[in-house]
């Protein structure tokens, strides 16, 4: 590997570092949370301005992060997930495996 591209991957190094160091010098003005990580920041300051980028293009409702618009696609999914004991059924698995285990938790988790 040529030293050029060892020192470019410099920053990178030393941002992950801080994941294991317990370091968080990103720190939100608001409320004082503190962050290692700054997109971790501009995520969490979402919550505080209401700023919502993410948007269902089905229904008119928007999302402060990626994650929870893509959970929400899944209702919009034809792919369902059924449980094999009662009349339930899911686009997403976890909320099958969270059915199964209150109400079927003699059963394994699909």
């Amino acid at each position: 590997m040529s030293a050029k591209k060892e020192l470019s991957r410099l920053p990178s190094l030393k941002r992950h570092k801080l994941i294991h160091t317990g370091e968080k010098p990103f720190v939100c003005n608001t409320c004082k949370m503190a962050f290692s990580q700054s997109w971790n920041l501009r995520r969490h300051k979402r919550s505080h301005s209401g700023e919502k980028p993410y948007s269902c293009g089905i229904f008119q409702q928007a999302f402060n992060q990626s994650s929870n618009l893509n959970r929400h696609m899944d209702i919009h999914s034809e792919t369902k997930i059924h449980c094999d004991y009662w009349d339930f059924e899911s686009a997403r698995k976890s909320l099958l495996n969270k059915h199964l285990k209150i109400h079927h938790s003699e059963h394994k988790e699909k």
